[in-house]
């Protein structure tokens, strides 16, 4: 269960990151009234509310103090695990290429393994993030498969490319803004989503992934 945090902390989270009302309302979907009433202890707010807020400040790196604090979270690892912790991976990726846009890279794509986990809400993502890609010119996503593989399930606003089978491996990366995930859909409570925010590791994992995407090839147009 998401712990609540006070009308104090919601006022600083907002003013490290130097958010707006308005900006923080169109992250988390919670209207811009609802949010000025919580800063200011006009009401009690529905749990449902407080767990959108809460979600959308620690995925911009903030981190909850007790008994009454903020800051910013160090770098460090988050594990996700199992439908729910992926649903709320993906959330965490929107969430952060709303704020920082960039390029994101995934290798190792089985689209099967993840259409197993994805469900209706990967209707939902796919959704969204084209909608993102069509307000946020700077936002691109680059995605490797293996040759022959025709599941271009987010055609809608990535670009895909084969990587030839000797070099493929079915254990995914994905790299966005400053943080390095990694994907196995074969461990216990899969899938299980390790993600760890380091500039160090990412950069080296996105030099990884352009060496790559150079070699792969261009699928053929239907």
């Amino acid at each position: 269960m998401t712990q609540k945090f006070s009308s104090s902390q919601l006022r600083a989270a907002r003013a490290l990151l130097n958010w707006s009302r308005a900006y923080l309302a169109k992250l988390s979907q919670v209207s811009e009234p609802t949010i000025h009433r919580l800063e200011n202890d006009m009401g009690e707010p529905e749990t449902k509310t407080q767990n959108k807020l809460r979600r959308i400040l620690e995925h911009a790196g903030i981190e909850f103090l007790e008994p009454d604090g903020v800051r910013r979270r160090p770098e460090g690892m988050e594990i996700f695990y199992g439908e729910d912790g992926f649903r709320e991976f993906y959330d965490f990726i929107y969430a952060q290429v709303n704020l920082h846009g960039g390029t994101i890279c995934v290798s190792g794509v089985d689209e099967s393994l993840y259409l197993n986990y994805q469900t209706s809400f990967f209707d939902q993502h796919i959704v969204r993030m084209e909608s993102l890609t069509k307000e946020r010119k700077d936002i691109k996503m680059r995605i490797l498969i293996c040759e022959g593989d025709t599941n271009f399930i987010a055609s809608r606003y990535a670009s895909y490319r084969w990587q030839n089978k000797e070099s493929f491996s079915p254990t995914s990366f994905y790299v966005f803004s400053d943080y390095l995930a990694l994907i196995s859909f074969r461990s216990k409570n899969a899938p299980k989503v390790i993600l760890l925010h380091s500039e160090e590791f990412a950069n080296a994992y996105r030099q990884q992934f352009m060496d790559e995407w150079k070699r792969a090839k261009d699928p053929p147009k239907k």
